[in-house]
C-alpha cells in the first residue's frame, strides 16, 4: 500500500509532462506557420 501510494505523484507527474508535451508541440507549430506566413509576407512585399 505505501509503495503504491509513492508510485501515485510519480504518475501524475507523468501525465503533466505529457500535457506539457502537447501544449509545446502546439505552440512550436503556431511559432512555425507563423515564420511562414511572414517569409511568404516578405517575399510579397
Amino acid at each position: 500500500m505505501f509503495v503504491y501510494a509513492n508510485s501515485f505523484p510519480f504518475i501524475g507527474n507523468k501525465f503533466l509532462i505529457f500535457k506539457c508535451g502537447i501544449i509545446y508541440k502546439y505552440l512550436y507549430q503556431v511559432y512555425k506557420t507563423i515564420q511562414i506566413l511572414s517569409k511568404i509576407n516578405s517575399v510579397m512585399v
